[in-house]
């Protein structure tokens, strides 16, 4: 066997069936109280995912007809034109199921990455993809390296895959690649780096992940989560991409959810060794991405245009939150992505206070940095409405507080 084989081939283990040691033997009374069918062990250790507050649910709970939502890291200014049509025009053949390849999604993507098709492996979402490279070369006893505070959905597939966690403090609120190289033993099987970071929008410099390809075994996956790319200064911009050719090893993702504008749709991928796709697509379900999906993830890939004012846009708007913070005199983390990381103290309370004007922020509590709160770009109206907000939110958060503690 080949080192490549090697790599791509995850390691199996002969596993006893799930509670196999817990169950009663026939005949058995049932239990008097308690549902009495029980999963794996290590599920109840999976926290489920704390999502959002939408905009419909504030309006209807505070009896507000206002309501702007900051809080999911989603792009204000929409998705292209051309990719509302594709997918206007594909709902005509949502009876038929779509192309479980994605051929033509794929081909576009490795043009524009100057790969072949079979480096790209497509998902219902990136998180899919991260979840499917989880659940390929993780099995009980191996471990996997990540950040402390890692990106939720990165944790929650080490524990679906059967992996046991190797927790890296952030330094400086940002990837320490050279800790997590420490990090690896025998056992770890995957390295896990988000670039930018989520929660913190903090990228890594492409020395530090240049040396983390270097030095880290063959038989490691590094996967790259570059949800955040685009919106990364030009000076700063490396993707692990480039790294594929020297490195089989490494894995970049990709989403359709940011630049692109469409979270909506679930459309996500990887690019990889076509080892590492291939055995993901023995796994992955055979029609993971939809129709509808594919022809406006095709559509958005080919308008550069708008792409770019996307990226323009957001750049302004980070650079506003940034603005906002230092006039309210609130600590923030220089950011990459397109939402910034401040400073509040009591987020919990203090991202109460904004819901009740009408401005939905996400606490950190949710995200592993509790008393900071993660404000997304919005559109400049919405950015004057959280400017606007924050002083009376301060207000209403101290008076709460000292109620509560009365």
């Amino acid at each position: 066997m080949t080192k490549a084989e090697d790599r791509a081939t995850p390691r199996g283990t002969q596993r006893v069936p799930a509670n196999q040691a817990q169950r009663a033997p026939p005949g058995s009374p049932k239990p008097a109280a308690g549902y009495p069918v029980q999963p794996r062990a290590g599920v109840e250790a999976i926290a489920p995912y704390v999502p959002g507050r939408s905009i419909e649910e504030v309006k209807r709970d505070y009896g507000l007809n206002d309501v702007v939502k900051l809080a999911s890291n989603e792009n204000p200014f929409g998705p292209s034109p051309r990719a509302v049509e594709a997918a206007a025009a594909a709902l005509g053949g949502v009876h038929r199921y779509p192309d479980g390849a994605s051929r033509d999604l794929r081909a576009a993507l490795a043009r524009h990455h100057g790969l072949e098709r079979e480096n790209v492996i497509m998902g219902n979402g990136s998180d899919e993809v991260i979840t499917l490279l989880a659940l390929a070369y993780l099995d009980e006893g191996s471990e996997a390296v990540l950040a402390v505070p890692p990106y939720s959905v990165h944790r929650t597939a080490v524990l679906v895959g059967h992996g046991k966690l190797v927790s890296v403090p952030l330094r400086h609120y940002t990837h320490d690649l050279a800790a997590m190289a420490a990090a690896v033993t025998e056992r770890v099987r995957l390295i896990m780096v988000a670039n930018p970071h989520n929660p913190t929008g903090t990228a890594v410099t492409e020395d530090d992940l240049r040396r983390l390809a270097a030095v880290a075994p063959e038989d490691v996956v590094i996967i790259v989560d570059e949800a955040y790319y685009d919106f990364v200064d030009d000076d700063l911009r490396f993707t692990a991409r480039d790294l594929l050719d020297r490195n089989p090893n490494v894995v970049t993702v990709r989403t359709f959810s940011k630049v692109h504008g469409l979270p909506g749709l679930r459309a996500g991928y990887g690019l990889a060794h076509p080892d590492i796709v291939s055995t993901l697509d023995r796994i992955r379900p055979p029609f993971g991405l939809n129709s509808v999906a594919q022809a406006a993830a095709l559509a958005a890939l080919s308008d550069s245009q708008y792409m770019a004012r996307v990226i323009a846009g957001t750049r302004v708007g980070r650079a506003r939150l940034l603005e906002i913070a230092r006039g309210h005199g609130l600590e923030a983390i220089p950011s990459q992505a397109n939402f910034v990381l401040m400073r509040v103290g009591d987020s919990t309370a203090f991202t109460e206070s904004l819901l009740r004007l009408g401005v939905i922020v996400r606490p950190g509590e949710n995200l592993g940095m509790p008393g900071w709160v993660r404000v997304s770009v919005g559109t400049r109206e919405e950015l004057d409405r959280f400017d606007a907000a924050l002083d009376r939110a301060a207000v209403d958060t101290q008076e709460r507080v000292r109620g509560s503690d009365g």
